[in-house]
């Protein structure tokens, strides 16, 4: 596996560690729609974990394309 491969596994792993706590919030909530503070949480929690995701996706999007780091041959 090349380094630009191990790279986006380990931050995959970071992102889904990140957003593990709103996933956890979102399951444990009772999700129905009578309850406005329920669709509260759940709102929050998906905003949350988007927020806090959206750094690490950035950084991971960099190593995506190996051809996009290896130099053109000539």
């Amino acid at each position: 596996m090349s380094l630009n491969g191990l790279i986006r596994q380990s931050l995959e792993m970071i992102e889904e560690l990140v957003a593990m706590p709103f996933q956890v919030a979102r399951k444990i909530w009772p999700g129905d729609n009578n309850s406005a503070t329920g669709q509260v949480i759940h709102r929050a929690a998906g905003l949350g974990e988007g927020l806090a995701t959206m750094p690490v996706k950035a950084f991971r999007e960099l190593f995506e394309d190996d051809r996009q780091q290896t130099p053109p041959s000539s």
